[in-house]
């Protein structure tokens, strides 16, 4: 078997979203890695329980190794854990990380896994990950090349896993959920701004693979530090994949919220180490669940 469904989510509700106080949480880390909210850890536990129950059951949980991130599947993963009786493990992956644009310094970096394990149990510490982004930052077409590289791997490794997982959940963030969809659909919109895929804050996109067969990965870059560049927009990495549900929010309480699409621009001027300041905010557009913008729940369950 190789693998043949992608769950991918963006994670709930930010604490500088809400207004609350810039705190410390269970990290022991300031933002910017910024937790959830509280409206954010609700989100959560509503994904978590629709995630228990969806099919194909999920084999596998990767994460940007973000906080808010990692909040986001962990009640997820203990609910599938408690179901089949054995742990579900969290991989942090850098690789599906924040986009912070191009021209960047001094940017937040997540916690490494070994500091993530002692605060979130079930993440994976052995984990060895695909990539991590560039320090200087990317412009929007080397976040894309950064997706498609890093998913077509991920594919690969878990095609020849010897377990046989079929279905894999991704938790991200915004740009780089947007990014993912257009990798593995091979859809390129003529601009990048086009809201083609919205990321609404713990919603759920749903991909089924077209072709079931595993494909070749992209060369590993090695010391080069230099990522080959992937032809993504002829049908999509690793054989292509059907997006069969796009922005599913049907399972939480308060629904749509807080979409985002790309505004076009690749650089901005804020430091985001101030709490309430984000990447988002900066190099994206809030697209909120009426808008004309907003997609429609649309697809199979």
């Amino acid at each position: 078997m190789v693998l043949q469904t992608i769950y991918l989510t963006r994670h709930g509700f930010r604490a500088n979203w809400s207004g609350e106080d810039p705190k410390l949480h269970s990290s022991g880390l300031l933002p910017p890695d910024t937790p959830l909210s509280e409206h954010g850890e609700s989100q959560a536990g509503q994904l978590g329980v629709f995630l228990e129950d969806v099919e194909p059951q999920i084999d596998v949980i990767y994460s940007s190794p973000f906080y808010r991130c990692v909040q986001t599947v962990e009640p997820a993963a203990e609910r599938i854990s408690s179901r089949r009786g054995k742990d579900m493990e969290i991989r942090p992956e850098p690789g599906v990380g924040e986009w912070y644009g191009a021209d960047r310094e001094n940017d937040p970096k997540p916690a490494p896994p070994h500091v993530l394990k002692s605060f979130f149990p079930m993440i994976d510490a052995e984990y060895q990950s695909i990539w991590t982004p560039d320090a200087h930052g990317e412009r929007i077409e080397e976040l894309h090349n950064r997706a498609a590289y890093v998913l077509a791997r991920m594919i690969k490794q878990l095609d020849e896993d010897p377990s046989a997982p079929t279905s894999v959940l991704i938790c991200t963030h915004a740009a780089t959920f947007v990014a993912i969809c257009r990798v593995l659909t091979g859809s390129r919109p003529s601009t990048p701004d086009e809201a083609d895929f919205i990321p609404w804050t713990c919603g759920i996109t749903k991909f089924k693979r077209r072709i079931e067969s595993s494909t070749e990965a992209p060369t590993d870059p090695g010391v080069s530090g230099q990522l080959p560049h992937i032809r993504w927009d002829d049908g999509g990495v690793s054989g292509g994949w059907e997006c069969t549900l796009n922005g599913f929010c049907g399972f939480l309480l308060r629904g749509r919220e807080r979409g985002w699409r790309f505004s076009g621009k690749e650089t901005f001027s804020h430091d985001v180490q101030a709490h309430g300041l984000d990447s988002g905010t900066g190099l994206g557009v809030i697209i909120d669940g009426d808008s004309p913008d907003a997609a429609r729940d649309t697809g199979d369950i």
